[in-house]
């Protein structure tokens, strides 16, 4: 959500379970953003109507392929104008759309075995303890990782200095640079720029460049096909150690030992 000040959610249905991820989505907000409720009816002047850069969350893929589409349909990009983040991670849905779909991964194993412990529990109670235990709040199970692709790849911020200089710390991750070569390359005094990173994102724009490496190292890391050394390389770091060291001391993990911890979880 870095970056963004506007949000919705959009669901083409109701029921409890949309209420509570949407719920859950608004709550995680940050303090003073603008949070809109999204509906079918009207969609493409739903999205024309809301302030711009805009982050949207939906209640499934399904509900994301069409948002984009509505999108496309009303002139806006995706992402730049409107990123789209869907639920499900249905890899045929998600990347066969003309914009590939972000998408929330479900965990539905953790989620049925839960739900079969929870029923075993419910059967072994006596018939009035059961109707007090339908009182209870719904047991729910945390969501997985996101998997990014270009519905909502990108870099949004309403100064439009920093907006810049974040499109090009993300287009250059691969080269060697610092606050000195970003500045230049947006054609702002390097002074000003790192006055404006410290007042408007609290961090420096070298913290910003270690970040989004980062990001695209956990990215790269999912695949386990691709060596960590070419990792390294795709993500600025000068050899495998270097991003060894710096992926350790930001997750107090190296990127072997995280890479297995989510194959495994994945896995599982």
């Amino acid at each position: 959500m870095f970056g963004f000040s506007n949000f919705a959610w959009f669901s083409s249905g109701w029921s409890n379970v949309h209420a509570l991820r949407m719920k859950g989505f608004a709550d995680g907000c940050p303090a003073g953003a603008k949070f809109l409720k999204w509906r079918s009816p009207s969609l493409a002047e739903t999205v024309a109507a809301a302030p711009k850069p805009i982050a949207v969350l939906t209640y499934n893929d399904v509900d994301a392929a069409r948002l984009v589409t509505a999108c496309r349909g009303a002139g806006f990009a995706v992402p730049q104008d409107v990123a789209v983040l869907g639920i499900g991670n249905d890899p045929f849905l998600c990347e066969n759309q003309a914009t590939p779909l972000s998408s929330v991964e479900q965990d539905l194993a953790r989620s049925a075995y839960e739900g079969a412990a929870l029923l075993e529990r419910l059967m072994s109670l006596t018939p009035s303890k059961r109707r007090l235990a339908a009182l209870r709040k719904p047991l729910l199970t945390p969501p997985g990782d996101v998997m990014a692709r270009e519905s909502s790849d990108t870099l949004a911020h309403a100064n439009p200095v920093i907006r810049h200089a974040l499109v090009f710390i993300h287009a250059n991750l691969a080269k060697s640079f610092g606050s000195r070569e970003v500045a230049e390359g947006i054609g702002i005094d390097r002074s000003k720029l790192d006055h404006l990173f410290a007042a408007e994102t609290h961090r420096s724009v070298g913290d910003e460049i270690r970040r989004q490496r980062l990001i695209r190292a956990k990215r790269l890391l999912k695949d386990p096909s691709v060596p960590i050394y070419l990792i390294a390389h795709a993500c600025g770091f000068c050899n495998s150690a270097y991003l060894t060291n710096t992926f350790r001391r930001e997750t107090g993990f190296t990127p072997k030992a995280w890479r297995q911890s989510n194959l495994k979880s994945f896995r599982t």
